[in-house]
């Protein structure tokens, strides 16, 4: 009996269940093997499922599993296997070892040249079903253009007779940055008009062929102003400045009226929506935001005016705490009122917005102020439903977006943090394209 035991103990030790009395026969031939080690290993989905990158390019987020046993508990150095099994992709790192947390990582993944789905499978040899990993590859269609003279970010674009106009704005050293005038057709950029005053941010619309810019001055109380610009004469005008004291709004055209919305600097200067009547150079106070932004994006769709993410703030437990926000809300002019609408698949700060053939795009931005994310997506107000549309090239935040001929021109902003995690950031003057 005692040479027959220790091959049962064997069995044991492969996760064979027998039941028999070995106790001391094993202690005869050897050690005790350590229960830990018997454990049953079982995978479970951590991160980096369901994802979106470009073709032939890294997803964000590298798949990660958690191996734990057949009670939840974590267990170390198991070794996972991951696998591309649709696609045409490639994948580093494709053996990794759990840690003490008992999480496994794939070293990247790549998808393939196809467009559509991609898979990945994270399995242990002999144990359990895999687990199966979904991404989607997006089209390259981004082009890039002619780059603007240097970085800008915070600045306003519009169009007036089918050329983009960008102004505001600052550097990263510099905040009196001249207006610049780009031509779709020969791809260039001009210089108009000297440089303006001194501002933080600056945000642009167009409107009866002139084009307007609404800043807010550097100081610890921001002091907003309005001016317009007359591309004939190449003048510009000063306005009427907008009534609250506020920085980094966000003004937008409607209706033959501007609209300031949001901002930074005063207490309830966040959900403030003001709008500017031309005719007059008066300021009018309309209904609040439903929610605080600033950071936030716009757009106007059949003369209905949509506020999408941004910064906001919420009461916690007595506590103002301030954070990036998913929530959309769209703005009745009819009737003076807001209405929730479907959120942003992610939360959102400094992004940038776009109207084609009624479907807005989001551009870039991201969960956390001033780090850029290359992630576009499209919101059809006819379904209320969001959509995820192809990637920029250059992560960024704060950049400026028109529309000529169909095609969006997203323009400078912040991009990627240079030298990791408290490293510089890097300022953009480049431009990029995308004709839905």
């Amino acid at each position: 009996m005692q040479r027959l035991v220790p091959g049962l103990c064997a069995l044991l030790a492969a996760g064979i269940a027998v039941s028999v009395a070995c106790n001391e026969a094993a202690t005869t031939a050897g050690p005790t093997p350590n229960p830990a080690t018997q454990r049953v290993p079982v995978l479970v989905m951590q991160a980096g499922d369901s994802q979106f990158a470009t073709v032939g390019r890294a997803v964000p987020i590298n798949p990660v599993v958690r191996v734990v046993d057949d009670s939840g508990r974590q267990l170390q150095d198991i070794t996972v296997t991951f696998t591309v099994t649709s696609g045409g992709g490639s994948a580093t790192g494709t053996t990794a070892v759990s840690d003490s947390a008992g999480l496994a990582t794939v070293g990247s993944w790549t998808l393939g040249p196809a467009l559509g789905t991609n898979t990945m499978t994270a399995a242990v040899s002999g144990h359990s079903d895999p687990i199966v990993f979904i991404a989607t590859a997006l089209c390259d269609c981004w082009k890039d253009k002619a780059s603007l003279s240097g970085p800008r970010y915070r600045g306003g674009s519009a169009v007036i007779d089918g050329k983009v106009y960008v102004v505001g704005g600052q550097n990263g050293y510099y905040a009196g940055l001249p207006l610049e005038v780009y031509d779709p057709a020969s791809d260039t950029w001009t210089s108009r008009a000297g440089q303006l005053p001194m501002m933080t941010a600056g945000t642009a619309a167009a409107l009866n062929g002139r084009l307007y810019l609404a800043a807010g001055t550097p100081t610890q109380t921001p002091v907003p102003y309005l001016q317009s610009y007359d591309p004939q004469t190449d003048r510009w005008t000063s306005l009427a400045a907008p009534p609250k004291q506020r920085d980094q709004f966000v003004l937008a055209p409607l209706n033959g009226q501007l609209y300031l919305l949001g901002g930074y600097g005063n207490p309830d200067g966040a959900r403030t929506v003001e709008a500017y009547d031309p005719a007059t150079d008066t300021w009018t106070t309309k209904a609040p935001m439903l929610r605080s932004r600033n950071g936030l994006a716009v757009a106007v769709v059949n003369a209905t005016l949509y506020a999408i993410g941004g910064e906001t703030e919420d009461t916690i437990q007595g506590i103002p705490t301030a954070h990036v926000a998913s929530s959309v809300e769209a703005y009745d002019p009819a009737t003076d009122t807001w209405t929730a609408k479907a959120s942003l698949p992610v939360p959102v700060t400094g992004s940038a917005a776009a109207v084609v053939d009624g479907i807005i795009y989001v551009v870039g931005g991201g969960p956390f102020d001033a780090f850029g994310t290359v992630n576009v997506y499209a919101y059809d107000p006819t379904k209320d439903k969001w959509t995820v549309q192809p990637q920029t090239h250059a992560p960024r935040s704060y950049a400026t977006a028109s529309v000529v001929d169909g095609t969006i021109y997203v323009i400078g902003g912040i991009g990627a943090q240079i030298g990791g995690v408290g490293g510089r950031r890097e300022f953009l003057a480049t431009v990029e394209a995308f004709k839905p």
